[in-house]
């Protein structure tokens, strides 16, 4: 059920999804590596995401890192008549399968 200014329910990861998330590979490692993970990216596969409607498309999207090891992405996309590109809002590391979205 969708909560109103929330994040709707979850769906498999599509080709825009799996697309967006490729586009912040190297930048979401980079920010999981600073805020103190010390793991790699064996792997980089969107799995499921949400979304939410803001002035934009916030999305937030469980990647699997390794066969062990999931990470959220939370990336906003701008309305189209901005121009503006995507940007990689946050990182949550070090999670698993079973980590809720």
């Amino acid at each position: 059920m969708v909560q109103c200014g929330g994040f709707g329910d979850s769906n498999p990861a599509d080709d825009k999804i799996k697309s967006l998330c490729e586009k912040h590979r190297d930048e979401a490692l980079e920010q999981c590596q600073q805020s103190g993970w010390n793991g790699m990216f064996v792997e980089f596969t969107p799995v499921e995401y949400k979304t939410q409607v803001v002035a934009g498309t916030n999305y937030l999207v469980k990647v699997k890192t390794s066969d062990s090891h999931h990470v959220h992405l939370k990336i906003y996309e701008p309305l189209p008549h901005t121009n503006e590109p995507t940007s990689l809002t946050s990182t949550t590391p070090g999670l698993t399968a079973e980590s809720p979205l």
